[in-house]
């Protein structure tokens, strides 16, 4: 991975595409890489019709933004589906469209290596969730291209391809890797706490699970590296344009991780040192808490940044004092109230809060260390709160 991490946005709708028929797959051209998809509730502005969208990313290969930069040359993603299996995808082997599903987006002039998200829609008669009787996304088509799509009990499939007109001749990449979006009857429980299985059934849906924790045990400690990807997705989820392009010079010896770089470069977290992040260590309910308010700050608060966050002023009444205040550190107690007073991170019970392990005993025991399933609960919590 390169030091220099570039993410970027494409927002756009798609072209119908179930009317041609093109050539065979030429030999050469690269297939999208990393394909990933997930729901969003930030709407674009051209799109206030929907409630919500699927927001796809994928890397581009250099070798096909070479291949884009020639002259007389087009290239183009298509994205195929199936619902529940990988048995019934609507693109047949002649390239003919089935479906009524419109999918696609031009790839323009980028940069190597460039990692886009388009948002991708069912164009057919739109419904809101709460129409049809769901808390989840629906759509008014299925593998018949009619009725309801409950991505709350149901999973798409989906796989993307490179299409490529150059002087008036098609042909295709492979097909990527397999991809999903919705959450399957199987998909519903996590390996997680009891307590926390309804809340991360909502999480799923808003798309703040990062793919490195979707299939681990929750109930583990979360690290440093772990936790900066929870905070790039609330962020993303926070912030009215979503993630748009962040540069930034990866200045840590023992990190290229591409989340803890784009929270580093938005402020969000620091290393340890200038040239250490320690992305294994573990991260404490003080340090989450604060981690997080850097997140609001950022979306909420124009010019700020962890220079200048001494200027900018949290807004809150003030909770009663926790009896273990005196051990939470200084630079953490406002994030903490700020925190405590929205509802967004709770004590551990008799009125203490656990900011850090201050024994032997309580290192050993994880007293005070924050979990993967809390903390990806509490950055759900400040979504749906404060945004």
């Amino acid at each position: 991975m390169k030091s220099r991490k570039i993410i970027a946005v494409l927002t756009v709708l798609a072209m119908c595409l179930s009317v041609f028929s093109f050539t065979a797959l030429a030999a050469g051209i690269e297939a999208p890489v990393s394909p990933k998809a997930a729901i969003d509730d930030n709407v674009p502005e051209k799109a206030k019709a929907l409630t919500d969208e699927i927001i796809i990313s994928y890397i581009v290969p250099d070798s096909v933004v070479e291949l884009r930069n020639q002259a007389n040359t087009a290239v183009t993603v298509q994205m195929d589906w199936s619902i529940n299996s990988e048995d019934d995808w609507k693109c047949t082997g002649e390239n003919n469209w089935t479906s009524k599903m419109k999918y696609g987006s031009w790839i323009d002039n980028t940069t190597p290596g460039r990692n886009v998200q388009m948002t991708s829609v069912f164009p057919a008669n739109y419904a809101t969730p709460e129409s049809c009787g769901y808390e989840a996304i629906c759509y008014d088509v299925d593998e018949n291209g009619g009725g309801f799509i409950n991505l709350n009990d149901n999973t798409i499939y989906m796989r993307l391809r490179f299409w490529v007109s150059q002087n008036g001749k098609n042909s295709y990449s492979p097909w990527s890797e397999v991809f999903t979006v919705g959450d399957s009857v199987a998909q519903n429980v996590f390996e997680a706490s009891d307590w926390a299985q309804a809340e991360l059934a909502v999480v799923r849906n808003l798309g703040i699970i990062p793919d490195s924790l979707s299939s681990a045990d929750l109930r583990e400690n979360i690290t440093r590296e772990e936790f900066a990807a929870v905070a790039v997705k609330a962020y993303g989820a926070m912030a009215e344009d979503g993630l748009t392009a962040v540069y930034v010079e990866n200045p840590f010896v023992d990190t290229a991780n591409e989340d803890v770089l784009i929270a580093y470069a938005l402020g969000i977290t620091t290393g340890v040192s200038a040239t250490e992040f320690d992305p294994t260590a573990l991260l404490n309910r003080e340090q989450a808490a604060t981690m997080l308010t850097r997140v609001f700050k950022k979306v909420t608060m124009p010019g700020w940044s962890i220079s200048t966050d001494a200027n900018f002023n949290l807004k809150y009444e003030k909770p009663s004092a926790f009896v273990d205040d005196a051990y939470i550190s200084d630079w953490a107690k406002d994030s903490v109230y700020f925190m405590a007073a929205n509802g967004i991170i709770n004590g551990i019970g008799d009125n203490r809060f656990a900011p850090q392990n201050t024994t032997p005993e309580e290192e050993k025991a994880g007293y005070a260390n924050a979990t993967r399933e809390q903390a990806i609960i509490i950055a759900t919590r400040m979504v749906k709160n404060l945004k």
